[in-house]
């Protein structure tokens, strides 16, 4: 299965929304991101949105999605970026269809390198999570900043 490059933001389509979105923000000044943290936090926004009148995920493997794609970015950010890095989820409509749901999941980090797939190699343990980031999401952008990058993945909810 081939799997296309990550489009910058600016060649790739904006999607905003028909309703203010349900945001919620995370930052790790001190470079102690973890993934668990990440996945607790996206957990943790999905019973906040629930309780706030979205619907949960009716079904698991998209909820283990969104955990899979907070966890890989995060975890990509803490070994490839010195410094701080923040998470952003965020969960609206989609402005071009009024009944598909988004899951909007953004990592920042004070790297200018935009994350590039790894080739595939059996003998090597990690490098994949970017591959599988763009396998369970609708699409995957890199917004370059003076300070580093952001890289944001859409999740399409049931």
């Amino acid at each position: 299965m081939a799997i296309p490059p990550i489009k910058p933001a600016s060649e790739g389509h904006h999607r905003s929304y028909q309703r203010d979105p349900l945001p919620r923000r995370l930052t790790w000044h001190d470079g102690s991101a973890t993934s668990a943290a990440a996945r607790k936090a996206a957990l943790a926004f999905l019973d906040e949105a629930e309780s706030a009148g979205w619907a949960r995920p009716p079904d698991s493997a998209t909820e283990t999605a969104v955990q899979l794609v907070v966890s890989e970015l995060v975890t990509n950010a803490r070994q490839h970026a010195p410094g701080p890095c923040g998470l952003h989820l965020e969960l609206g409509l989609d402005r071009f269809a009024a009944d598909r749901r988004l899951a909007r999941i953004t990592v920042w980090d004070t790297s200018p390198h935009p994350p590039a797939p790894q080739p595939a190699d059996p003998q090597r343990v990690g490098g994949q999570g970017l591959r599988v980031v763009q396998a369970v999401s609708r699409s995957v952008t890199v917004d370059a900043h003076p300070a580093g990058k952001q890289v944001r993945a859409e999740i399409e909810l049931p």
